[in-house]
């Protein structure tokens, strides 16, 4: 299945911890893989059980690709002057792609704009025309759903059609008294959330009709601030929020301190509580996969069951 995706950082910031929370599991926490991180690294994207990661040397980010079942591993080294807006296949061609920025050196370059990468191809990032997609590095990570990948940004959302290699918009549902939200897929529905100001309370909305971009508001859950200020003795403040799809409803995994990650019912109930110290959750989904790719052998310094894998 795909599982929400977490990750814990050793106390003295060496390693992570790659996890999945299974709620249909007895040991709901389940470590994955780890990997040795002197220097920092980060979940940026997953797909079809590839999981990208972004680590940092003497304070340069780069990008790197691994399966954490198969342990294998490679850098991504063409890729240092890029941003990444997505990762996704292709389903033309049954490729792996990244969809990329490069932001512009100095005023009118005309190198700057989106790209787009195919992993294990052994050639550039290819420069594809479209509108700007610069304002989408300023939002959270996108979510793949029909082909396309989408990204929740303000007022509106942004899609970008993987097969056709172009950029389109979205209704998106109006929300006011806004902290955050994001996209997300359940039932085979893409889905809204978006958390209040005050961090109190959670709208849920589904696309009942994609094609008529017809939205539906589906709950008002009220988190239950109360009861996890006085049961976990913290300030009630929510730090992350992401929803979770099990047994076809919606999960809230709510994270209000470094130690406890929270399930939340759409109903407002707590339903259960997970502790793992400086335990991180991200918006991404892991669905384990034990096909090893060729694409790793094209990738200078690819190796497998070795460094970073501890």
């Amino acid at each position: 299945p795909s599982l929400p995706l977490l990750f814990v950082d050793t106390d003295d910031q060496s390693s992570i911890d790659i996890i999945t929370c299974d709620q249909r599991a007895a040991d709901e926490l389940h470590s994955v893989a780890r990997l040795d991180a002197p220097s920092g690294v980060s979940l940026r994207a997953c797909c079809d059980g590839l999981l990208l990661l972004r680590t940092w040397n003497k304070g340069v980010p780069s990008l790197s690709i691994c399966n954490p079942v198969t342990r294998q591993y490679a850098p991504l080294h063409r890729l240092d002057d890029f941003r990444l807006l997505g990762m996704y296949p292709h389903s033309p061609t049954g490729q792996y792609r990244l969809l990329l920025y490069l932001a512009p050196r100095f005023e009118d370059d005309a190198q700057r704009g989106s790209y787009v990468f195919t992993l294990g191809s052994g050639q550039q990032p290819r420069h594809i025309a479209g509108p700007d997609a610069k304002e989408l590095l300023y939002f959270r990570g996108s979510t793949l759903f029909r082909g396309s990948l989408h990204w929740h940004t303000d007022g509106l959302i942004m899609v970008f059609d993987t097969t056709a290699e172009s950029f389109r918009q979205m209704h998106s549902p109006i929300v006011s008294d806004h902290r955050s939200g994001d996209l997300f897929e359940t039932s085979d529905m893409l889905g809204m959330f978006s958390l209040n100001a005050q961090a109190t309370i959670v709208d849920i909305w589904v696309m009942q009709d994609y094609e008529g971009e017809v939205w539906a508001f589906k709950r008002r859950v009220a988190l239950p601030i109360a009861e996890i200020m006085v049961q976990f003795q913290n300030s009630g403040d929510c730090w992350e929020l992401m929803p979770a799809s099990c047994h076809g409803d919606v999960l809230l995994l709510a994270k209000f301190d470094d130690d406890w990650l929270l399930q939340i019912g759409i109903d407002g109930k707590l339903v259960a509580s997970l502790h793992r110290s400086f335990l991180r959750p991200t918006r991404l989904r892991l669905k384990q996969s034990l096909v090893s790719h060729n694409l790793f052998l094209a990738l200078e310094g690819y190796v497998i069951n070795s460094s970073p894998f501890i």
